[in-house]
């Protein structure tokens, strides 16, 4: 559980606030993080730690069957800090008490993955229940490569991201058939200046409001990049995200 807590920990040293989680969290005397790429298959995360690049990529399922009270439905999202400063961010846990809150901080348009027609990945039931959950797979790691599946009914989102040096890719793939409105979300750190993104699949990368709580009971207004269309499946849409000043 200490390799686990470590390879999870943020370059801040906090956990990273995938489901419901506080940075407030007791800090814990820890073992080094690995360097490189660390895929922890049983809990379904990837971190990847290479120079000044720090992701962490969700690529399993949303909780445990036995425990799905703190199940957040953001499957294939993914966070990133960069020279030690947050640019993608979890949108924590604002409140346990029921109602609009909880449902948002707990929804898939709230973090940094793909929406299907509005819909959250799976059915949240109330402040602490929740729905059949979607299949999540992951289809391969390697270094500078993830890739995973997400299937919920009749449509599959495959995401695959890819880094290398200062730029950081996400593909997604939409599998099925109709039409439908697909949305992919950037949550980017509070306060900060998101960096040059370049689009494919969609006209532009949309600036809306969005929330942030690293700690129960507070929120911070952030900005979230929506890239939206729709469009007849099978569909790709995506983006780069350059992080350093050569890119």
């Amino acid at each position: 559980m200490r390799a686990f807590a470590a390879a999870l920990a943020r370059p801040d040293g906090a956990p990273a606030l995938f489901n419901d989680g506080t940075v407030d969290a007791p800090r814990l005397e820890l073992p080094a993080p690995p360097q490189g790429l660390a895929v922890l298959h049983d809990s379904g995360f990837a971190v990847a730690r290479e120079g000044p690049l720090w992701l962490a990529f969700r690529f399993g399922r949303p909780a445990p069957d036995f425990l799905p009270p703190h199940a957040h439905a953001d499957g294939l999202s993914i966070q990133l800090w960069w020279d030690g400063s947050p640019v993608l961010v979890d949108p924590g846990s604002y409140t346990y008490e029921p109602g609009p809150d909880r449902n948002w901080f707990r929804g898939t348009r709230a973090h940094s993955t793909l929406a299907v027609d509005g819909r959250d990945q799976f059915e949240l039931w109330g402040a602490f229940r929740s729905g059949p959950f979607p299949e999540v797979r992951l289809r391969y790691a390697r270094d500078g490569v993830l890739e995973a599946s997400l299937r919920r009914g009749r449509i599959r989102h495959v995401r695959r991201v890819e880094w290398d040096g200062a730029a950081v890719v996400v593909r997604d793939r939409v599998e099925g058939k109709g039409r439908h409105r697909l949305e992919s979300r950037l949550v980017w750190a509070p306060g900060s200046t998101p960096p040059a993104v370049e689009v494919f699949g969609a006209e532009a990368l949309v600036s809306e409001p969005g929330w942030v709580s690293p700690r129960f009971g507070e929120r911070t207004g952030t900005t979230t990049g929506v890239l939206r269309v729709t469009a007849e499946l099978p569909a790709e849409l995506g983006f780069r995200i350059a992080l350093g000043r050569d890119h």
